[in-house]
């Protein structure tokens, strides 16, 4: 699991991730985006950009609690703060093709991942 980014990109900054280690809330990040396209997709991956971008989570002043723990509405809110910060489409496509894979394997370890943390 050493290939686990640390940044991802947007206008020119990196931003640091911190994947989120609480299991519901990875799950409900990858079913928002799983199966997604077009603005749904953009909206699940602004989600884990609030989300998983501590920084530009507390920037967009989002909350995900007041969303109702609703990935797509949280990140309608954080994907309209983004745009107005003139992030471009592509950067929140580029930012979630990072992040999502790294929730993936955060959510759902492969048997290696396994074996190394067990030390085997």
């Amino acid at each position: 699991m050493g290939d686990t980014p640390t940044t991802i990109e947007l206008l020119g900054k990196a931003e640091s991730i911190a994947i989120p280690t609480d299991y519901a809330l990875l799950e409900e990040l990858f079913a928002a985006a799983n199966g997604s396209t077009g603005t749904r997709l953009l909206r699940a991956y602004a989600a884990m950009i609030g989300l998983c971008c501590p920084a530009v989570g507390r920037m967009c002043r989002a909350s995900y609690s007041a969303h109702g723990y609703d990935a797509i509405g949280y990140g309608r809110q954080v994907y309209s703060w983004l745009h107005d910060q003139k992030v471009s489409i592509a950067e929140v496509s580029a930012a979630g093709a990072v992040l999502y894979p790294a929730i993936i394997m955060a959510a759902f370890p492969r048997d290696p991942e396994v074996a190394e943390a067990l030390g085997k």
